[in-house]
């Protein structure tokens, strides 16, 4: 359970608090080089916030949110830190679910 716990945190801080370039794409079809939050939060620029959210739920803007997430080295290290958080989460739930149904049989 605290392995499942810590992953979520993990895998949250990731998402909403890791300092990296925003990467939403400006009017010229270049990428924001300003500061961001998190891989799921734009800049201060309220379209760039607004921008960034939709490349998460548009299944067409996947490709251009995949470009900016790998963007340099600390955008690539803080997407590997997500999906390993993430996966560790994923494992978690597993082995404490098998358990579950092991200590019943």
């Amino acid at each position: 359970m605290a392995l499942l716990v810590l992953s979520l945190l993990v895998t949250g801080f990731f998402l909403f608090q890791a300092p990296v370039w925003c990467c939403a794409v400006n009017r010229d079809g270049t990428l924001c080089r300003n500061n961001s939050a998190g891989l799921l939060l734009g800049c201060s620029k309220r379209q760039h916030k607004w921008q960034k959210l939709k490349m998460t739920v548009v299944p067409h803007a996947w490709r251009q949110m995949n470009r900016g997430l790998w963007a340099s080295p600390r955008e690539g290290l803080t997407t590997l830190g997500a999906i390993v958080g993430m996966l560790s989460a994923i494992a978690a739930t597993t082995i404490s679910v098998v358990g579950q149904f092991a200590g019943k049989a």
